[in-house]
Parts: C-alpha cells; structure tokens; sequence
C-alpha cells in the first residue's frame, strides 16, 4: 500500500496559512500528502501549478477568480472565508455577523451611547457591520458608517501612510464619547493613528475594538488595540474535516455527500486592551473610584478605602454602582482582579501564588475559591485550557463535530 493515497494542495497566502494551517495538520487525515501554495501567486501560474500535481482536493483563500478557475478542475473544493456551497464546493470561515454583534456587546458595556463603524471595503465588512448595526438597534442605539469607495487594500497588513481627510472629518463630527467597531485589525490600527494625528483621545473620547486579534498588528497600534478573537484552529481543524469528507465521497461516488455546506464557526470573545479599557460614566464620583479601583486592584483594598477617597458615604457610592454599572463596588473590585488573574494566569508561568499576590488577594485559597466562583474553573485548569487551546489543537478532536451546528447545506 502507498504511503500516501490522496494529495491535497492548501493554496493560501502567509497570514492565512499561519492562522490554519497548524490545526489543519492535526485533523486531515494521515495518508494525505499536502502541498502549500502561495495565493499571491498569479492565478494561471496556481492553475498550471496544480494541472501538473493533480490534486484529489483543494483547499483555498477567498479569490473570486482563482476559484472560478478551479471549478472548471471538478476537484473538491473548500474556501477559506467563503461564502459558496454547491456541488463539491464547501465554505468555512468565521460567522462574520455574530463578529459585530460581539463589538456591538462590548461597546455598549462601556456605557457608550455613541456609535461608528469603519468598514473600507473590506470583502467581510458587510456582515460584520450588519450584525454590528442590528445589535444596536435591539438595544436602541444608532452607528454612523464611514466608507470611502475610493479605498481599498489589497494587502491585509498595509495601511495608508498619510491621513485620510474625510476619515479626519468623520471623526471630528463623531459625538464624543465614541465606539468604533474596525472591520479589522489593520483598520483598528490606522483608526488609532488618525486619532493621536488629530488630537483625539484614545480611549478616553473614541474606544476602539478591532476584529481577529492579530496579536502583532494589536500591539503595534498606540494605545494597544482591543479585538474580537476568532476561532483560527477551530477553523483549520473543520476546514480539514470538511476537505476530507468531499475526498471520499467523491471517490466513493457518493452525490449526497459530494454537495458543499456552509461552515460558520462563532468568535471567541473580546481580548481587552487598552483601546477600550475605559467606562464612559458622566458622574465624576464614580469616575474617580474606578479609576482608584483599577490603580489600586494589585493590594488588598477594600470598598472602605474606596470610599475614603471619596466626599460621599459607602451608601450613596453603592446605589450610584448599582444604578449604572448593576454591580456593587466590592463585585467591581473582584472583577477588576479576576480579569487581571486571566490574562497573568494566560500569559506568565508566574505561580499561582504569586497570580494571587499581584492582584491583591492575601490568601491563594482564597483566590482560587472566588476565581473558581467567577469562571466556573481552578486557576490552574484555566491556565491549562488556555494553553491546551493555544499550542495544541489536536488535543480537542473529541469535541469537533463534523457537522457542526451553524452548517448550512447547499441546495440541491
């Protein structure tokens, strides 16, 4: 028997096949033989390319022409970010409107009653800025969309390197404080950039939450960018399943089977940075305690010593929480340092012990029972399912289906 009995070429550009191709390894199964291209590549070069290897199946980053061209091939066909399912074409990608209802949700827990969207003709940004748009308006806000049919890039990571003048006026005429959801990171990057470039505060006057987290492109932006996570390894890992099940059923002759589904996989949160590390409160008393608060988390404060920094009494300063926030300053004091426990515990190999030191618990068992309160888990399994996520797809397998639950079939 050969070693290899099907050949499965990837054919995506750098980032993606950063993003995917890791988890897609660890899922496809292990007598496939793959071959990576690089989609930059021009498209009758890719075709000539794979006449000659013959694949039983592709897979492929979003590029209308280049797919029109592989059709013709009658090989199985999966498109990374796609939105096609017919006859031996399959799409998987993140469902791009649950991504802006995501923003949508974090903006509007800041206390923000003001709105804008930045899109810029990214091939995505219609579905993020209409689940974005939609989550506003069940909770009776509005957003104000910049758009400039004139930009468009064609690289991911590039962005303009001179200000945009209508963007510069859009932000100026933006009622302040602001949220602004960027359909994507790069454009969360250059948003922060007009901002310091026109003396706006960020995030004090204009929050911003980007989409992907692209850790890079996040910690390069001034302040450092919060971003909607998407599920890259889940999304390779499917992309593998779904590759693998056109293959057979292909070879077995199978029709049912050989019909394209559409594969939307949910984002995974926000990952908060300072962009958005603000509350947009118009009382200047609450102000001030949660700034104390969030100076103050690391040592073992009190709602006492809050209030001692205060000119109100602890009931008064209590009902002002509970009115605007829902929570009472001691559950905003614990939340303040759960939040900082996550991402030391995520970060650092930093002791439990210590985690529980820097973010002002005197006790570890004190720590680990209200850490476990609040996130239903130990530190320490936290701290592993983090790292399990991050460095080790291949660990979840038990837990992907290949029919997950927003698939939807291609009609026949």
């Amino acid at each position: 028997m050969a070693l290899y009995q099907k050949k499965i070429a990837i054919v995506l550009d750098p980032l993606s096949a950063r993003r995917l191709v890791e988890s897609m390894f660890a899922y496809l199964k292990p007598d496939r033989l793959v071959w990576l291209i690089d989609a930059h590549r021009p498209v009758p070069e890719i075709i000539e390319q794979l006449k000659v290897w013959r694949p039983d199946g592709i897979v492929v980053r979003v590029k209308p022409d280049l797919h029109r061209a592989l059709m013709e091939m009658g090989k199985p066909i999966v498109i990374s970010g796609g939105n096609r399912a017919e006859h031996l074409v399959s799409s998987v990608g993140s469902d791009n409107e649950k991504v802006g209802a995501e923003a949508a949700r974090h903006l509007m827990s800041l206390g923000l009653r003001s709105f804008g969207f930045l899109g810029m003709n990214a091939p995505f940004a219609p579905q993020r800025q209409r689940g974005f748009i939609e989550t506003l308006h069940q909770a009776g806000f509005e957003a104000v969309e910049f758009n400039d049919p004139s930009v468009g890039w064609h690289h991911y990571m590039e962005m303009p390197h001179t200000p945009h003048a209508g963007l510069a006026r859009w932000l100026a005429d933006l009622p302040k404080p602001a949220g602004v959801f960027a359909a994507h990171d790069p454009l969360g990057w250059h948003l922060a950039h007009m901002c310091l470039h026109s003396r706006i505060s960020v995030p004090e006057e204009i929050a911003i939450v980007g989409a992907n987290n692209d850790e890079l492109v996040c910690k390069l932006s001034r302040p450092p960018l919060s971003s909607i996570a998407l599920p890259w390894q889940r999304t390779g890992a499917e992309t593998a399943l779904e590759i693998d099940r056109l293959v057979d059923a292909m070879e077995a002759g199978d029709t049912e089977g050989m019909q394209g589904r559409l594969i939307r996989l949910p984002p995974e949160g926000v990952v908060i940075r300072q962009s958005t590390d603000m509350l947009a409160i118009e009382n200047p008393i609450l102000r001030r305690a949660i700034a104390y608060i969030k100076a103050h988390a690391s040592e073992p404060i009190t709602v006492s010593d809050v209030v001692n920094q205060l000119p109100v009494s602890r009931r008064k300063l209590e009902i002002d929480f509970i009115r605007h926030l829902n929570r009472t300053p001691k559950e905003e004091i614990m939340r303040v340092r759960i939040e900082r426990a996550k991402i030391m515990l995520a970060e650092t190999d930093l002791p439990i012990s210590m985690v529980a030191e820097r973010c002002g618990f005197n006790y570890a068992d004190r720590f680990a029972a209200c850490f476990r309160q609040a996130v239903g888990m130990s530190p320490l399994a936290f701290r592993k399912s983090m790292r399990a996520r991050d460095a080790e797809p291949a660990r979840h397998a038990p837990q992907l289906s290949p029919h997950p639950p927003e698939t939807i079939p291609s009609q026949k």
